[in-house]
């Protein structure tokens, strides 16, 4: 079962692989990769494209599905859609977690702090929680960050080299409403642009969109860290 949330993480509809064709929309040739180093995960599936529920399936989107004991969020970043025989949408997903790279963290510096600190004052601001933290992490250290960087970055250099742990992105349902978790453990075993492309009879059209380019916020750094936010002038 494939869950599929719009941008406020409500559940809008799902698809299924088991089950009555003429009673459900199906998804099929889903792959599923986890990079255990880095906490990075992808999702990419298929599905009937003139369907209520693919109506849903659009970029910036989310999808969940159940792995192992816990829910798994992806975000919808690119969308083909084949018109042939039949008319196809392909989802190509990254795990939520990716778009902390929009949260921006100004130079800071942390003294004696622990996972959970350190996560709080990371996670501040955003949409995730702390979840699940394996209660063999419990280095104390110090990190100085010297320049901007963005949340992501940040997380997956220090979670991994300074607490030596390993990132895990869930969701949790509660009705139909998630909520995004960022646990960690010892061990785990835009423009919106788009593409058109055919062959020279045009028996089949693929289109592709995806949001690679998408830039949500800008911050200027000038010389000796002079920020916007020190700046005061009427127009700023």
């Amino acid at each position: 079962m494939i869950f599929i949330l719009d941008k406020s993480m409500n559940i809008r509809d799902s698809l299924s692989n088991s089950g009555e064709i003429s009673h459900i929309t199906p998804f099929f040739d889903d792959i599923y990769t986890s990079y255990l180093e880095t906490g990075a995960e992808t999702y990419q599936f298929s599905t009937l494209a003139n369907t209520k529920e693919s109506q849903h399936l659009i970029v910036g989107n989310h999808i969940a599905f159940q792995y192992e004991d816990e829910y798994k969020l992806f975000t919808i970043t690119e969308i083909e859609e084949t018109h042939d025989e039949n008319f196809i949408k392909t989802v190509y997903c990254e795990m939520a977690g990716l778009k902390l790279i929009n949260k921006v963290i100004r130079p800071i510096e942390f003294k004696s702090t622990n996972l959970r600190k350190f996560l709080e004052e990371i996670l501040s601001d955003t949409d995730w929680n702390i979840g699940a933290l394996d209660i063999g992490l419990n280095n104390v250290c110090d990190i100085e960050i010297k320049d901007y960087t963005n949340a992501y970055s940040l997380l997956q250099t220090h979670i991994r080299e300074s607490y030596k742990g390993e990132i895990h992105f869930t969701v949790k349902f509660e009705g139909s409403k998630a909520t995004k978790y960022i646990n960690v453990y010892s061990n785990r075993g835009q423009f919106d642009g788009f593409r058109f492309s055919y062959d020279s009879n045009l028996t089949s059209i693929t289109r592709t969109i995806n949001f690679d380019d998408l830039a949500t916020a800008l911050i200027g750094v000038g010389n000796n860290g002079l920020t916007f936010k020190e700046i005061e002038t009427e127009d700023k």
